[in-house]
């Protein structure tokens, strides 16, 4: 049976939410449960304008209890097998070209079946979508082609690599209209509608209508539960290595100072 919320908790909840923009992992992560939503959003940055996701799956990565930066991971394969990555990740402490050949192999890897011949790897596209224009080419929206050295020459092996910033408007209209719209989310936003119609839609249904918002917060506190228990595992690994290591004292220091559990988490690499 689903638990009844008052009009004032449940107005105090709207109101936070409305609040909410796609730069948030906990919004972002519900908006694109929807493939629609996904779909769209792969249309403007890749161009595709037929694109046709028939699969998603999030996943949500986080590197350290204690850092701010958590990574929504965004897979989609469309109707012609072709092969997407989104990451949504406003942090600036990654290094996001490496981490494209790390998450280049594990598609690779998984898509590839034993025996099977690499003509059969399909298209993939990698996108990435950043708070700023670490590329520093001044453009929302860029892509890394592979070229042969010394001549224009392009040369590709089916991996596009996308990199979108919420800082500086695109070369496409579309484009800059989303990454606007990313960056703020309101469920009134007027340019370029048309472009990204179910994006909006899932907003305006997670923000505007009772039982998007109630689907909203059953899952936040899903994910504060899981994120609680996740916690607690981490910290029981650590006290283990540290009195492996015979620090033993170390294990109630860091229990009192989190800035330091969060280190010697770095250190043992949890």
């Amino acid at each position: 049976m689903t638990k009844r919320v008052g009009i004032k908790n449940y107005k105090d909840r709207l109101a936070k939410i409305r609040e909410l923009n796609l730069t948030s992992d906990l919004f972002s992560s519900i908006v694109f449960e929807d493939h629609l939503a996904v779909q769209d959003v792969l249309r403007i940055l890749t161009g595709i304008s037929d694109l046709r996701v028939l699969r998603t799956e999030l996943q949500r990565s986080y590197r350290n209890l204690y850092g701010h930066s958590s990574i929504l991971d965004v897979w989609a394969e469309d109707s012609q097998e072709r092969q997407y990555n989104i990451e949504l990740q406003i942090a600036e402490d990654e290094d996001h070209l490496k981490r494209s050949r790390f998450i280049q192999s594990r598609i690779d890897s998984r898509v590839l079946g034993t025996g099977a011949s690499y003509a059969d790897l399909p298209d993939l596209y990698l996108i990435f979508i950043t708070e700023k224009d670490f590329l520093n080419t001044q453009s929302g929206c860029s892509e890394i082609v592979r070229m042969i050295k010394g001549t224009n020459r392009e040369i590709s092996n089916g991996v596009h690599e996308i990199y979108a910033n919420l800082t500086f408007p695109a070369s496409k209209a579309e484009q800059t209209a989303l990454l606007k719209y990313i960056k703020n989310t309101a469920t009134d936003y007027a340019p370029y509608k048309e472009k990204f119609v179910n994006l909006r839609k899932r907003v305006a249904y997670l923000k505007e209508e009772e039982k998007g918002v109630r689907h909203m917060c059953e899952f936040a506190e899903e994910l504060l539960a899981e994120g609680r228990e996740e916690a607690a595992e981490r910290i029981n690994y650590l006290n283990v290595r540290l009195a492996e290591d015979g620090r033993t004292e170390e294990i109630l220091m860091a229990a009192k100072d989190l800035l330091l559990q969060g280190k010697l988490m770095e250190e043992y690499g949890i």
